[in-house]
């Protein structure tokens, strides 16, 4: 659930096929019902953020500006921008983390 308590779907999926998290590459994508969908790709080695890349976004109802992606740490990125629904700006995004060995991500 967003902010606002609508549904959100989250999707990670895996580029490259391993068995661990470490060096491999994976695709976030979270969609917000009816609104918004955006996601980035992240490469991870040793449980590592190494770095995070090829940001897209598609705005269902409104439009949205300002996007930017970052790797803020090497357990974390993040890809905000503003989404207008109408005139008012909500100011959301997508944050990926490694937490222990687990990639996690969520609605920002």
């Amino acid at each position: 659930m967003d902010k606002e308590g609508n549904a959100i779907h989250v999707v990670i999926s895996q580029i490259v096929s391993e068995e661990r998290i470490a060096d491999n590459s994976y695709q976030i994508t979270c969609t917000s019902s009816g609104s918004w969908r955006a996601g980035f790709k992240v490469k991870v080695k040793d449980n590592k953020l190494v770095s995070a890349y090829d940001p897209f976004y598609a705005a269902y109802i409104g439009r949205i500006e300002g996007a930017r992606l970052r790797l803020t740490s090497t357990k974390e990125a993040l890809y905000t921008f503003n989404y207008y629904p109408g005139i008012i700006a909500i100011p959301t995004g997508v944050k990926a983390c490694i937490s222990g060995s687990a990639l996690k991500t969520e609605v920002i």
